[in-house]
């Protein structure tokens, strides 16, 4: 794990994938960032799925750890993507007739 477990949970995560992700989209302008990760990492899967990346493929059974066979899976994110979600609501018209 990255960090001290007492440090978890607590956004700071969640506030560097933010700011690699603006920086990797709107400085350096690419248009997809992938990661890879294991199945048994469902807290990493967890938090890639809440930053937008979605499941691309899978390669069943290519890693062995402990005795087991375990997927590993590559998740993306397009630049679209993340835009959709980064940018802010349109702003809904007064709809109250006065």
């Amino acid at each position: 794990g990255i960090g001290s477990p007492e440090d978890r949970g607590r956004g700071y995560g969640r506030d560097a994938m933010w700011l690699i992700l603006r920086y990797a989209f709107a400085e350096l302008n690419l248009h997809r960032i992938s990661a890879v990760l294991a199945e048994y990492n469902t807290r990493a899967w967890r938090f890639f799925q809440h930053a937008g990346f979605v499941e691309e493929t899978r390669r069943r059974e290519a890693m062995n750890r402990g005795g087991r066979r375990w997927d590993v899976v590559s998740l993306g994110l397009l630049r679209k993507e993340w835009e959709a979600a980064t940018s802010p609501a349109p702003e809904r018209e007064n709809s109250v007739n006065v």
